[in-house]
């Protein structure tokens, strides 16, 4: 049941609003979510000349240092708000998609991996699910 402004004498409800700003929000972790990075591995691979094997164990190792920090950014929502993190990890979600293009070996496949696991699959839609659970019950 959504909470209701009506019920205490306002006539709009941006609940709503923010439930779709969530939903693109969560959209655009694509770029940190399995089923898209797994379509660049192979041309990635090509074009720094790393085996599938160490890009896979790149990855895996990125994605499990990825998730640790994810206590910290509920943390940063609870004080600053999830509007905050949802904008800070966007930003945080293009550099790791722009730091993507400058990979030159395995290791900063890692970095970049880590920066879009994090930031896009991680933080963003962590700060979209909060923003959601904010504003209905």
């Amino acid at each position: 049941m959504a909470k209701s402004d009506s019920d205490a004498g306002g006539g709009f409800f941006y609940g709503w609003v923010v439930l779709g700003i969530a939903t693109l929000a969560t959209v655009a972790t694509s770029p940190g979510q399995s089923y898209l990075v797994g379509v660049f591995n192979e041309p990635i691979g090509r074009a720094v000349g790393i085996e599938e094997k160490q890009i896979t164990l790149a990855y895996g190792i990125a994605t499990a240092c990825a998730a640790l920090p994810l206590l910290l950014v509920g943390r940063l929502a609870d004080r600053f708000g999830p509007k905050a993190v949802m904008i800070g990890s966007s930003i945080g979600l293009g550099i790791g998609c722009f730091a993507i293009g400058f990979v030159e070996g395995v290791w900063s496949l890692g970095v970049a991996y880590f920066f879009i696991r994090f930031m896009g699959q991680g933080a963003l839609g962590l700060s979209a699910s909060h923003s959601t659970a904010m504003w209905f019950e």
